[in-house]
This record gives structure tokens, C-alpha cells and sequence, in this order.
């Protein structure tokens, strides 16, 4: 079934009741689908991208925490710039259909995550991921610490932005670059938090700017070690 493929685009996830949400999660942990006792491993590479409609409330399912824990972003979708948002509306009154042309093939997409999982990364600035997700979990308006999960995306999402720039080591700008998308959807705000209109991201902007970023080890100028 549609399962079966290299990306799994699941639009608006939080209205699918918790029965599928569960069945996503297997998925995303294990990599494979079971039905009626009978295991399939799913093929390389898989991944999942969903999408949540923020607003509405009727017919809506939040998602388990330990689902929400398994993606690796949660990038926020502004509106389209006017100009954007004007071409979207004349392509569909001109009635022409979109076509998606594959850019990469799987095996170049694997190569390309390889490649992406090599690059160095200085232990100073592990030390640096791990702080911030501990300055979040000290903040009052908190309730549970940041996982090794958060931590652990944070740098496999600073090796690929490094890979993408053409490094074969991160920075500290790469982290604090990835630090937002890949730490907001672990924060869970207290009561009180909510209550007073405290956003997961000013949680997180107050940890980044606690937490100073760490210099470059000696006379290195390239933290690769």
C-alpha cells in the first residue's frame, strides 16, 4: 500500500485518531508495518513529513508525546510572500496540474546521509547541545527535561547543514542554527506557561542567549579536531 515508499507524507496527522497515530509510530521507530501478526520491513530510505493544523479544535487528536518525539523538526509554515501567494492562485485558475520531478534516486540519498553522518563533530560542541537542552529543562515554565533524542537531533542536524555547506565539521552557528526546529515540538509548557502566552520558542530563545557558545579549541580554526 501507499505506505510502502521512500517518504510518507501524512497531511494533517493530528486528525487521524489515536489507532493510526500508533500505527505512524511503528513506523517511525521500527521501520517496518505488521498486520495481523505478519511483519514488512519498509524499504531505504523512509522517511515521514506531517503536517498539523494548528487552529482548529473539533475532530482534532494531539499526538502522543513519544510520537511527537520521533520527528526531527517541527518547522513552523508562515503565509507565502505576496508575489508567491499570487502565482499560487493563477496556476490554479490556469487549470494546468503539477507535475513532481524526482531530484534525487534512493541510493544517492543514502550516499548523501552517509556522507552527512561523517562529518566531525568536536566533543566541545556536543558539550554545547547537551547545555542548551539543560538550560531548557531548568527554565520554570518546563515541565520535563529534554531527552538524549533532542540532543542526539540537534547534532545529526548540524552534521547534514555542515555537509550541505560543503564542511566536513561543525560549528557552533550550525548548532545554534538547528537548535529552534529541532528542540521546539520537546518543550512542554507548565499550566502556567500556557496560560501566560509563554511560546516554546521564547523558552528556547532565553536558553540560547544563557548559554554562551564555545570557542574554538587552540589555534584551530576549523574545529575539525
Amino acid at each position: 500500500g501507499p505506505i510502502f515508499a521512500n517518504c510518507l507524507l501524512c497531511d494533517e496527522i493530528n486528525r487521524t485518531p489515536p489507532r493510526t497515530q500508533s500505527a505512524v509510530l511503528e513506523l517511525m521507530e521500527e521501520r517496518q508495518v505488521t498486520v495481523f501478526g505478519e511483519t514488512r520491513k519498509l524499504p531505504e530510505p523512509f522517511f515521514v513529513i506531517a503536517t498539523q493544523n494548528p487552529l482548529e479544535q473539533e475532530g482534532v487528536y494531539p499526538l502522543a508525546e513519544a510520537q511527537v518525539d520521533r520527528f526531527l523538526f517541527k518547522v513552523m509554515v508562515d503565509l507565502p510572500p505576496e508575489e508567491h501567494e499570487i502565482a499560487i492562485v493563477e496556476h490554479v485558475l490556469s487549470g494546468r496540474k503539477a507535475k513532481a520531478e524526482p531530484v534525487v534516486d534512493p541510493t544517492r540519498f543514502l550516499a548523501v546521509q552517509r556522507a552527512a553522518a561523517e562529518v566531525f563533530v568536536h566533543r566541545d560542541l556536543v558539550q554545547f547541545a547537551v547545555r542548551l537542552c539543560r538550560q531548557v529543562s531548568k527554565s520554570a515554565m518546563v515541565r520535563g527535561p529534554l531527552g538524549p533524542r533532542a540532543t542526539l537531533s540537534m547534532v545529526r542536524a548540524a552534521q547534514a547543514r555542515a555537509a550541505l555547506s560543503g564542511r566536513q565539521w561543525i560549528s557552533p552557528h550550525d548548532v545554534g542554527y538547528v537548535f529552534l526546529p529541532a528542540a521546539r515540538h520537546r518543550v512542554h509548557l507548565t499550566p502556567d506557561a500556557v496560560y501566560g502566552e509563554v511560546t516554546a520558542d521564547s523558552v528556547l530563545e532565553e536558553a540560547r542567549e544563557a548559554v554562551p557558545m564555545p570557542r574554538k579549541p587552540g589555534s584551530n580554526p576549523e574545529w575539525n579536531g
